[in-house]
């Protein structure tokens, strides 16, 4: 039988707490959707294939780096307010009451 005690644990967290959090925004070129937005776009993985993407010991996963499907997303214009890290609220989310011709997704 394995015991962890409370040593081990503050252990952990303090390796935990030395050792920056780092996260990777992965971008390839925007599909037809996001295209008059920007020249760039976050890569999407469909749920089919976060196994793929999260299992080093398969195949490249290099060919799941594409835009994503254009006629699965949806276009609207947000507040500003979503500049700012201090706006932590699902509002800055809603859509807009404004006049805008959201870009026509391929059917």
């Amino acid at each position: 039988m394995l015991f962890v005690g409370p040593e081990f644990i503050a252990l952990v967290k303090t390796i935990r707490e030395q050792i920056p959090s780092v996260r990777t925004i992965i971008t390839t070129e925007a599909n037809e959707l996001c295209q008059p937005i920007h020249d760039r776009m976050p890569v999407i993985l469909a749920p089919e294939n976060y196994g793929r993407w999260l299992d080093v010991g398969r195949d490249d996963p290099a060919d799941l780096l594409r835009p994503y499907t254009s006629n699965q997303m949806r276009a609207y214009p947000i507040s500003t307010r979503v500049n700012s890290p201090d706006n932590d609220d699902v509002a800055i989310l809603e859509p807009l009451a404004i006049e805008w011709a959201a870009p026509k997704s391929p059917v």
